[in-house]
């Protein structure tokens, strides 16, 4: 017989049965030692007597639980997350598995299985803490930030897309998101079209100093624009003042970048955090558009990219409950 390995509880039983049976105790105080009924001491030393110290180890010890998650299950939670989920953090992967690839595991489960065998949840560095904090506005509609992303979106399977977007101040919703192949005056337009059929139109937008919102300033006044002392607006430039929408310039392109970065960020100039999960966005698009094709590219652009995971911030405390 091999040697048998006791748990601290189990040697405490074999001290007490040893006492019992060298009538050193009787059974009621063995039985209030162990924290047992009579019976189930009887029961014990009975078991004891025919097979040794190997009596007092639960039957359970060393078996597969029947609840485990099936090795098949196992494996393939292994290779998608190595290779066609690579670089997408726990909580996304259990998402993006029921979404796209009907398993149903839990969160826990899922950390489980994939650290027990080496592979971590990707983490980003937080930036540092920048030395002022801006509220947000207290009301929706008051201020929203507009900004553009070049970012590989399709990875490899496809060209750098930009993603316009335009988020409240307020509530961080998605107020307009539109792909393409450049930042465009086009693209932003779309994205306020969207803002004008859904939310409405903020009162005042903050973007950063684009040749998109104001015109280069290294380029020589006209003489209509000497004349009339300002430059002149750009196409973007002449909706904000037709629709009545101040526009609030950025001192720095970091300032706006918390609206499309596609990483969770403070903000440098903004002074809050977003906490925009963009990191979605194109894993989700991984998914959905898996093949890289023109088709899927073109059906890319032109979607709003508010999926069903994005849930707005609450709005601020004390602040109005309606919209501006």
């Amino acid at each position: 017989m091999g040697a048998i390995t006791l748990t601290p509880r189990e040697q405490n039983r074999l001290l007490v049965l040893n006492a019992l049976q060298q009538r050193r105790c009787t059974m009621a105080e063995a039985a209030r030692v162990l924290g047992l009924s009579p019976r189930q001491v009887r029961r014990l030393r009975a078991a004891y007597q025919v097979r040794g110290a190997a009596a007092l180890i639960h039957g359970n010890r060393g078996r597969p639980s029947p609840r485990r998650t099936p090795a098949t299950t196992r494996d393939r939670l292994l290779h998608l997350a190595r290779a066609k989920y690579a670089g997408v953090n726990f909580q996304h992967l259990t998402e993006l598995l029921a979404a796209h690839e009907q398993l149903l595991l839990s969160r826990p489960t899922v950390h489980r299985i994939l650290r027990s065998a080496g592979v971590g949840s990707p983490r980003t560095r937080r930036p540092p803490a920048h030395r002022t904090r801006r509220d947000r506005m207290p009301q929706e509609g008051m201020l929203a930030q507009f900004d553009g992303s070049h970012h590989p979106w399709l990875e490899d399977r496809g060209p750098t897309l930009v993603l316009h977007a335009g988020i409240d101040d307020a509530t961080s919703t998605i107020i307009g998101a539109y792909f393409d192949e450049e930042e465009t005056t086009a693209g932003y337009f779309r994205v306020f079209r969207q803002a004008a059929d859904g939310p409405g139109l903020p009162l005042a937008a903050y973007t950063d100093q684009h040749s998109i919102f104001v015109g280069p300033r290294r380029r020589p006044l006209t003489l209509e624009e000497q004349l009339q002392g300002h430059r002149a607006p750009t196409q973007l430039g002449r909706v904000f003042q037709e629709l009545g929408i101040q526009w609030i310039p950025a001192s720095s392109p970091q300032a706006t970048d918390e609206s499309v970065k596609p990483q969770p960020l403070a903000t440098a100039g903004g002074g809050r955090d977003v906490r925009c999960r963009w990191t979605r966005v194109t894993p989700d698009r991984r998914a959905g558009h898996g093949d890289g094709s023109p088709a899927a590219q073109g059906a890319l652009r032109g979607v709003s990219v508010a999926p069903p995971w994005w849930r707005p911030r609450p709005a601020v405390v004390g602040g109005a409950a309606s919209s501006a």
